[in-house]
Parts: C-alpha cells; structure tokens; sequence
C-alpha cells in the first residue's frame, strides 16, 4: 500500500479548504502526511481557530474506513499526484483530490491521448434527442473517441449504452459513491459497463448517496476530463447546461445539436446556440477540432446524398417500427383513435385525449392494448409517441 494514500484520502474530507489549496499544501509540504503533522501544530487564536479546529477531523478514522471499503470491493483510488490521474483534469479550478475507480482501469490511461467527448442532455428525451445522440455516437466512436457521460437517465445513459454497442469505451462520472445503485433504472446499464469497455469514476467516497448537490459539483469533472462537451438535447433547467458553463470556463468547445424551437426538452440547448455554442450537424464538426490535438483521429466519410439518419441506417427514425410489426386492423376501435394521434415527438396524455376525443378511461385502455402490441413509445412524463 502507498503509505501516504491514508493522509491522501484524509485530505479529500476536508471541507475547509479550497482542494487547489490543498494541493498547494501537498506541494509545499512535500506530501499529505506532512500537511496532517502541519495542521496538527498550528497555533490559532479566536475565530479562525474555531473555524478550522470544528472543519477538520483531526483522525484518521474515517480515512482508513474509507481505504478499507475501497479494499472490500477493489475500487482503484487515484490521487492528484498519481500518473493515472487525468491530466485534463489537474488544471480545471477545483481538481479532485482523489479519484475512486471502477471497471476497465486502462481507459484512464487512454484519455490522455485520445479524443474525449462528453456528451450529456436531458433526463427526458424525445425520439429526436435519443436518435440523433445515437447516430453522432456511433461515428465519434468508430473515429476513436471515448465517450464520457454522468450515467443519469435519458441522454446520458444512451450515450453511454451507444459507445458499448458500437465497440468503443464510455466513462460513467457519478455524482455519489461507487457502492450507490443510482439511479436504479440504470442498473442493466451498469452490468453491461463493468463487463465490458467501460470505467466508473467518483470523488465521492464510496458510500456517499446523492444529492442535489452533488451532482451540479460532479459536473465540473464531466467537463475537465474531456476534451469536448456534445449537447444533444437539454430543457431550460437541465444539468447538462451547467456543465457546458464549466466547459466553457475551462476552455473547452461546446457542441449543441439545434432543436425544434417548440419543443421544452431543447429549451437549454437552443439557446446555448443562441449564446454562441458551436453547432454539430454531424460527428465530423467535432472531430475536426479533436483532429488538432490527435493525429488517431479520422474524420467519418458520408454520402454526401443522404441524410444523418439514413447514413446510420436508423429505420427507427425514418418509418416507425411499429408500422412493419404490428397489423393496425387488428386494432379495437379506440385503440385505433388513440393510435392515429400519436406523433413522432413523445406526447403528453392530456393533449392526446384531447386530439384523439376520447374519454381518459377509454384513452388508458387504449394505451394499455398498443402498449402490449409494441405498437407505442412511452417515455418519462408519461409522454407517448409512436
């Protein structure tokens, strides 16, 4: 064991101090330990002693509890000094102290010479937001970038679930600990991660729930480790804009993809447009500017005759699926009704009903009989679509 990884791990739990104030420490000193014995000697006087003598926990009980979970469950700690630690990462404002880890621990020594996008959006999506997500990852990813996200629902996990599919490597941020199961419905996600390309990282020790806090935080780490911040979808309040505010504060591009101006889940990442955000079209957008600092990356040939969609085949987004797998005649008459006032866009039920004119009891029985014939989307709201 590096004997002063306890001091380091020590460090990460003080919130008393700035962590680039730490690190400082940790240079002036020469290690964390000696930062410990130092803090441990200081002479204060009145109020700033008691600030800092109620900050600090002045033991190393905690430290070692938290080195000993890693132990239990073979999380990988990476601190500040460590050669794994991300390099893009030491000069963003506020660097972890120590990282946790868990999965393909080779990724990380992968995002010091490979092109990193991160790409995030909304928690609710439409079928516009998950297809286009879908189709500009599978190119970032065959050009060999790795694809890093927070692991929340909606855009994050099918950026993450895209880059597994297609062969690449994906980095999950989390806004908690390694030990938490958040969120749950990301659970298969998380399965499919760890057995395959993909890698876990937190500053968060690992029993540490999440917050509404924590996450805003966790952020400024999306942002520092890539290279690029992709914005497929984002409503007004979403998490992704803030982490595009800190891309944009560490100096890196942001990249929003243009949404219909009627639609509330692209309500944030539209007006990132209209603040000065790059726009992406296409995957080569991106790696145009990747292509500058990596030589490794390849820019994607496309037939200049067809469309986004069709160049990644994605028939779900040119005809509906159901429209192949499901006999509409087969249909109750209702069902029918609710059916023909679907649209490609997720729909609340309420302006359903309304389109539809039928009753609420005989809406939900409709939906109930499309949904069991595969014949409808739902997403989160409910909102349907077809």
């Amino acid at each position: 064991m590096d004997e002063d990884l306890i001091y380091w791990l020590w460090l990460s739990e003080l919130t008393a101090f700035k962590k680039r104030t730490l690190i400082k420490a940790v240079k002036k000193f020469g290690t964390a330990k000696r930062v410990f014995q130092k803090l441990h000697t200081l002479h204060l006087n009145g109020k700033l002693e008691k600030i800092i003598r109620g900050s600090i926990n002045f033991n190393l009980k905690r430290a070692e509890n938290i080195f000993n979970e890693c132990q239990k469950y073979n999380y990988l700690i990476i601190k500040y000094t460590d050669k794994l630690y991300p390099t893009n990462l030491k000069y963003i404002y506020s660097p972890p102290i120590v990282l946790f880890a868990k999965g393909k621990i080779e990724i990380v020594n992968r995002l010091k010479n490979t092109g990193t996008v991160c790409v995030v959006g909304s928690r609710r999506t439409t079928n516009y937001g998950e297809q286009i997500t879908k189709s500009l990852i599978k190119d970032l990813v065959k050009a060999g970038t790795i694809i890093v996200s927070g692991f929340a629902v909606g855009i994050d996990a099918v950026a993450h679930g895209t880059a597994l599919k297609t062969g690449g490597a994906t980095v999950a941020v989390l806004g908690c600990g390694l030990n938490i199961n958040y969120p749950l419905k990301n659970n298969a996600l998380k399965e499919e991660m760890l057995a395959g390309n993909g890698l876990f990282l937190s500053e968060y020790p690992p029993n540490q729930k999440a917050t509404r806090f924590t996450f805003p935080v966790r952020n400024r780490i999306l942002a520092g480790i890539s290279d690029a911040v992709l914005v497929t979808e984002a409503g007004a309040k979403s998490g992704s804009l803030i982490t595009a505010g800190f891309a944009l504060e560490q100096g890196k591009d942001v990249f929003v993809v243009p949404h219909n101006i009627d639609i509330q889940e692209a309500n944030g990442s539209n007006k990132l447009l209209k603040d000065g955000a790059l726009i992406a079209l296409e995957a080569n957008d991106i790696l145009l500017e990747l292509q500058k600092k990596y030589a490794t990356i390849e820019l994607v040939t496309y037939n200049p005759q067809e469309t986004l969609c069709e160049q990644q085949n994605n028939q779900d987004i040119k005809k509906p699926q159901t429209e192949e797998l499901v006999d509409l005649n087969l249909l109750s008459k209702n069902a029918k009704k609710f059916y023909n006032s679907l649209e490609a866009e997720g729909k609340e039920l309420e302006y359903l009903v309304q389109k539809s004119g039928l009753a609420l009891s005989d809406a939900l029985v409709a939906v109930t009989e499309l949904e069991l014939l595969g014949a409808i989307r739902t997403f989160p709201g409910p909102k349907y679509s077809v």
